[in-house]
């Protein structure tokens, strides 16, 4: 074939090539680790993304150890991108995503391009802290071009002082294998139509969700009703000296939600707890301010079951909010976090919203009022519990 013949070849393969740009070229985000480790993990969250490809990608993570989702991993729990390793919020120590499930305790540290030159040993201590006694497990996710020097690296940090839990090394390509077949065969993901999903984007920018309208103006004035009692009750007790107490609603550009919080917030930064006024009563939220806390995680494990908090209105899991539930058999040996299953559906093992689950509902309204005795009780039991543990700890 001529030059000329080459050259134009070349010249087509590339006109086409521009011509079927996807969403992130569009945006020029095609080479951004951040972006590509945020869409990997959208489908390997079986709720989300992974429902659209029945699970490939996360089956293909855990074949690659010899082992099977769910079968051998237990019921999936939540995921969390850029999980800290460190109490100090400003650290750079996070793992780029952290897969919890009943038996497992996943941490996946990703490379686009990049080499892999990070503290595993830290990435270790964070992931054995976060598994409360589960199976903990590292994948390092590369290029195949990679191998040779990851493999190494893994090797030498392994003479790190302390204990590093098991290191695997997965490609891009043994990740992702199979799931071309979801666009070509099944169309049912939105990235077939690029320019759709980006207008869509742009027009978020000025035009917020709607929804909340057609709640009835009456149930939302009984609830205020519920929280103002309850803060004056609170108001009247010793703990409103020790304590930030205050009413949030939500934030419209933020966070939306659907029942008011009455917070009470420790003064030395140790926890806060959101009381969810609630349609069906009273719901705690235990969380910190700034963020994860390795110390408050496994305070919450030694004492209360709970969910990790997912609002009406969330995508995700929370994995640093918690949300005690009660249990029915009243076994006081199950605590930590627990799969908030869908009671109509016992057999799912996707699980429901934990803001749905009834057992979350630890104090429910009467005629007399005499609920507020009960939430002042139960408010005084928690953070009395918090305060003593996380000062010792």
């Amino acid at each position: 074939m001529s030059d000329n013949g080459n050259y134009q070849d070349l010249v087509k393969y590339y006109s086409e090539r521009y011509a079927e740009r996807n969403i992130l070229e569009i945006i020029q985000k095609e080479n951004s680790e951040t972006v590509l480790v945020n869409a990997a993990s959208f489908f390997l969250h079986p709720k989300n993304g992974g429902k659209k490809i029945e699970d490939r990608l996360l089956k293909n993570l855990m074949d690659a150890i010899g082992k099977k989702y769910p079968d051998d991993t237990g019921k999936f729990l939540c995921i969390e991108n850029e999980f800290p390793c460190e109490e100090d919020e400003k650290s750079t120590k996070r793992i780029d995503i952290m897969i919890e499930f009943e038996k497992y305790c996943i941490a996946i540290e990703a490379k686009v391009d990049a080499k892999l030159d990070n503290p595993l040993d830290k990435y270790s201590d964070a992931t054995t802290d976060r598994s409360n006694g589960k199976e903990p497990s590292g994948f390092v996710l590369i290029k195949e071009k990679n191998l040779r020097t990851t493999e190494e690296y893994i090797e030498q940090m392994k003479n790190k002082p302390g204990k590093m839990i098991t290191w695997n090394v997965i490609t891009w390509e043994e990740l992702l294998d199979g799931i071309e077949d979801y666009i070509e065969e099944n169309e049912i993901l939105s990235i077939s139509n690029p320019y759709e999903n980006l207008i869509d984007s742009l027009i978020k920018i000025y035009k917020k969700p709607k929804g909340l309208e057609d709640i009835e103006e009456n149930l939302r004035n009984d609830l205020d009703i519920k929280l103002k009692k309850l803060q004056t009750k609170l108001d009247e007790s010793s703990i409103s000296n020790e304590y930030n107490l205050y009413e949030w609603s939500g934030d419209k550009e933020l966070r939306e939600v659907i029942e008011p919080r009455l917070v009470l917030e420790n003064k030395e930064n140790l926890f806060k707890i959101d009381i969810c006024v609630g349609i069906r009563g009273l719901q705690f939220v235990v969380f910190k301010k700034s963020g994860y806390s390795s110390k408050l995680f496994k305070a919450m494990c030694d004492k209360y079951p709970f969910y990790y908090w997912q609002d009406y209105l969330d995508n995700y899991e929370l994995y640093n909010r918690f949300v005690i539930c009660y249990r029915d058999d009243e076994k006081d040996d199950v605590k930590g976090p627990q799969f908030p299953q869908n009671p109509d559906d016992k057999k799912s093992i996707l699980g429901i919203k934990s803001v749905k689950r009834k057992d979350t509902v630890l104090v429910e309204y009467d005629e007399n009022d005499e609920w507020l005795d009960l939430a002042c009780n139960k408010l005084n039991e928690i953070k009395e519990y918090l305060e003593e543990y996380l000062k010792s700890a």
